[in-house]
C-alpha cells in the first residue's frame, strides 16, 4: 500500500471520526428532548388522574346527597317506610 492510499485511508477515518462526533451530538439532543417529552407526559397523566378522582368524589358525594334528599323527601311527603 503506497503513501498515497495510506494518507486516504486516513482523510477517510479523520472525516469519519468527525462525522461520529456530530452525530453523537444530535443524538444527546434527541435524548435531551425525549426525556423532557416523557417528564411532561408523565405530569400531564399524573393531572388528569387527580382530576379523575375530584370528578368521581364529587360524582359519589352528589349520588349519596341525591339518595339522602330523595328518602327524605318520601319520608315527608309520602309518609313512608
Amino acid at each position: 500500500m503506497g503513501d498515497a492510499a495510506t494518507a486516504e485511508l486516513f482523510d477517510l477515518l479523520r472525516d469519519t471520526r468527525e462525522d461520529i462526533g456530530k452525530l453523537t451530538g444530535i443524538l444527546e439532543r434527541v435524548e435531551k428532548d425525549h426525556t423532557d417529552h416523557e417528564k411532561r407526559i408523565k405530569d400531564l397523566e399524573l393531572k388528569d388522574a387527580r382530576r379523575g378522582g375530584i370528578l368521581a368524589t364529587i360524582a359519589i358525594v352528589a349520588s349519596a346527597l341525591g339518595s339522602a334528599f330523595g328518602w327524605i323527601f318520601k319520608s315527608i311527603f309520602a309518609g313512608g317506610s
